[in-house]
């Protein structure tokens, strides 16, 4: 559904080792952190496949810590990474 995503993290800090996301629909995230909270992410895979769809998000200053983790990607104006501000 448009706005899912495998993580979405609003309050806090958090990280996620070995894990693998597959998120599929139009407008959906992998992961997304919002303002103010850290996400680390280590040695995991991220797929995405729609349009306008986003691997990795960080809004509004929202820090993505990604290590040793692929982003892939498939749909017309669909991102690995993507941060807004």
């Amino acid at each position: 559904a448009a706005g899912s995503a495998g993580v979405h993290l609003v309050s806090g800090s958090a990280s996620v080792t070995g894990t693998s996301f597959n998120v599929k629909g139009a407008s959906t995230y992998g992961v997304v952190v919002e303002a103010g909270n850290t996400l680390t992410l280590a040695d995991s895979s991220i797929e995405t496949t729609g349009n306008f769809a986003i691997g990795a998000l960080a809004r509004d200053g929202g820090v993505l810590d990604i290590s040793g983790t692929s982003i892939a990607t498939e749909g017309t104006e669909a991102y690995a990474a993507y941060a807004t501000n």
